[in-house]
């Protein structure tokens, strides 16, 4: 048969496998159903799907993410990228800080680009995120600082320089930030 037909067989496949028993065949058999759509058939939104149904198997997945994320960057689908980079925060734990500061980045990232969502108050929120779990982030509050000059709120700067001012003893970096 084609290889359309081929993969209608594997989506079939995919279907009949039921229970937690045969989660791994399952995922096996939907990252074959990716690979035959997007190296074969070239049919991004076959991929996407089969993509989606291996984390719907198994959520930590590093390949199905990574094959998803290039996804939804190529077609541009900025809000499925959040949802997918939120879905990815979410399996990290308590004691995972690092990675779960550099996917709140790279979320804040999308957020901020003026051709992907340009939201600012989405922007700020996500740095707010990174303070509640990693509170003297630097990055985070200078991105804060930057997002509060930007949109004038000038009580919010005032707190967040505050902030700044008792996180260090550097007398050149206290006349920077009095310099704001």
């Amino acid at each position: 048969g084609t290889p359309r037909d081929r993969y209608n067989n594997l989506r079939q496949l995919h279907e009949v496998l039921a229970g937690d028993a045969q989660a791994k065949e399952r995922v096996d058999v939907a990252i074959e159903m990716a690979r035959l759509a997007q190296d074969v058939l070239g049919a991004r939104d076959l991929a996407v799907d089969a993509w989606r149904r291996v984390l719907a198997d198994e959520p930590g997945h590093a390949s199905a993410f990574k094959a998803l994320k290039q996804h939804y960057e190529t077609g541009e689908r900025w809000h499925a990228e959040v949802e997918l980079l939120n879905q990815k925060i979410a399996l990290f734990g308590p004691d995972e800080v690092g990675p779960t500061v550099d996917a709140l980045f790279e979320l804040a990232e999308i957020y901020r680009d003026p051709d992907k969502l340009n939201m600012v108050d989405m922007v700020i929120a996500t740095h707010r995120r990174i303070r509640e779990i990693s509170p003297t982030n630097t990055r985070a509050l200078d991105s804060l600082a930057q997002s509060y000059k930007d949109t004038e709120r000038w009580p919010e700067l005032v707190n967040v320089l505050r902030d700044k001012v008792t996180q260090t003893d550097d007398p050149k970096e206290l006349l920077e930030i009095f310099s704001e």
